[in-house]
C-alpha cells in the first residue's frame, strides 16, 4: 500500500501479485455481489461487496477509483480523494 499528496488530493494504490484478474471482469468487479471466475474457482470466500463498497465510499468523498490488472502479475487499485482543509465549509456545512 502507498498514498501520495497528488495535487489537492491523496492517492492510495494498492497492489498484489496474485492470479490477476481477467480483462473482461475488471469493469464487473465495482458491481455489488459479483464475483470473478477465479474466486469462484478457488472457493475463495466472500460476497462481492468490497470493491463495490470502497467505489462508493470514494465517489461520495468526491473521488475516484482505477483497478488495474494483468494475469500472472497482479491487480492494483488506485484512489484519489481530495484534500479538505478542516476550517473549509462543505455544502453549508463544516
Amino acid at each position: 500500500m502507498r498514498a501520495a499528496r497528488r495535487g489537492s488530493a491523496i492517492q492510495f494504490t494498492i497492489e498484489d501479485r496474485g492470479a490477476g484478474i481477467l480483462p473482461e471482469e475488471t469493469e464487473r468487479v465495482f458491481q455489488p455481489f459479483y464475483r470473478g471466475k477465479g474466486a469462484k474457482q478457488a472457493n475463495v470466500a466472500g460476497l462481492g461487496l468490497g470493491l463495490a463498497l470502497v467505489r462508493k465510499i470514494v465517489e461520495a468523498h468526491d473521488g475516484k477509483i482505477e483497478l488495474r490488472s494483468q494475469r500472472g502479475v497482479g491487480t492494483a487499485v488506485t484512489f484519489s480523494v481530495p484534500i479538505s482543509d478542516s476550517g473549509e465549509r462543505r455544502n453549508g456545512e463544516w
